[in-house]
């Protein structure tokens, strides 16, 4: 395997690790590339492989090109898509909310102004009510006393 072959391994693993990291929050979507080079230097590094400057920027194109062919990019569209889907129904869900809310708030309102109206109405019958009980109370107790006196008055 060239050298050439074996960065281009390391550079699509670490870029998918890297990636790995984004989707856990270990790593921000800002700080992906530099991460993904900073580890590629850093291994290089620990093999005892000085970094240049030209090595750098070659491992900057590297970690491009990886990202490229590992679909990673692919992958944060569609995750940006499916956020922006969500807060698209997240807004519609809250608007949906909102209007219900109203809508219960108008019927509660409702509700109170009929049993304000009930009880007004409750008001005005309730001494139409007492009197025709009392009107047909007195009544009973007349022909009560009426048949009393009839009784005694024909024995």
């Amino acid at each position: 395997m060239s050298l050439l072959d074996l960065t281009e391994k390391t550079a699509l693993s670490v870029v998918k690790g890297v990636e790995k990291k984004y989707l856990s929050g270990d790593v921000s979507k800002e700080d992906r590339k530099k991460v993904a080079v900073q580890s590629i230097e850093d291994f290089l590094i620990s093999q005892g492989i000085k970094v240049s400057d030209e090595l750098k920027n070659f491992i900057d194109v590297i970690v491009s090109d990886a990202v490229d062919k590992s679909g990673v990019s692919d992958t944060n569209k569609q995750i940006d898509a499916k956020v922006s889907s969500i807060e698209k129904q997240l807004e519609e869900t809250k608007s949906k909310l909102n209007e219900t809310i109203n809508e219960n708030t108008t019927l509660k309102t409702t509700i109170t102004s009929l049993q304000n109206k009930f009880a007004t109405a409750q008001n005005i019958f309730n001494p139409v009510e007492n009197a025709a009980t009392a009107v047909q109370n007195t009544t009973v107790a007349n022909n009560a006393t009426v048949t009393a006196t009839q009784n005694n008055t024909q024995k």
